[in-house]
């Protein structure tokens, strides 16, 4: 960390420059895994990517071994296709310090007033329509479709392709198939949900 000075509008500023650590840890090698790899490079931001994985040997370490790594990962992704072991790490990571992402495609749509929480993966060419919520820790696969006002809760998967019908509301822990077209047929009042309540 060092200070410089910097003359801007007849005062003088003083920055910090700080190295931050932009490095993400990824739980898991499989196919989702693999997925989480792809879209945080073509996000960009992330200096180093690594594995932890029990059985692999692409993997830095296992995942028991995780706070070996924290002093050089600032973020992890548990990249589980299981979605209560996908919410158990995202737990675990969370309480030990680590920062748990959101990692949105370049290529996927999100509209400016859908709200997207931590952990959540949205992958290429997927659609996220006005007042969406999906709740943490969801993953939105490549080119599904969430249409206006519905609700996904957490950790849920919409499989590739996978369609929801506007005013949805996917339970939490769920998984809407690839290619399928989800809907709640007597959902026809007006909600709001509170995220954290």
């Amino acid at each position: 960390m060092k200070l410089q000075l910097q003359i801007g509008s007849g005062r003088i500023l003083i920055f910090m420059k700080k190295k931050v650590n932009k490095n993400l840890l990824i739980f898991g090698t499989g196919n989702l895994g693999r997925t989480v790899k792809e879209t945080a490079e073509a996000i960009g931001i992330f200096h180093n990517i690594a594995f932890l994985d029990d059985y692999s040997n692409n993997a830095i370490g296992k995942c028991s071994e995780y706070k070996k790594f924290q002093k050089d990962y600032l973020y992890a992704y548990p990249a589980f296709g299981n979605n209560r072991l996908r919410s158990r790490w995202i737990d675990i990571v969370e309480k030990e310090g680590f920062l748990v992402p959101i990692l949105i495609h370049p290529t996927a749509y999100i509209n400016p007033t859908a709200k997207i929480l931590k952990g959540c993966l949205i992958g290429a060419n997927a659609v996220v329509n006005t007042d969406v919520v999906i709740d943490r820790g969801c993953i939105i696969s490549a080119e599904a479709f969430i249409d206006n006002g519905s609700f996904i809760g957490e950790c849920s998967n919409i499989d590739i392709g996978a369609i929801i019908k506007p005013n949805s509301i996917v339970n939490k822990m769920n998984k809407v198939e690839a290619g399928k077209i989800y809907s709640n047929p007597n959902l026809d009042v007006y909600y709001s949900f509170e995220i954290g309540v």
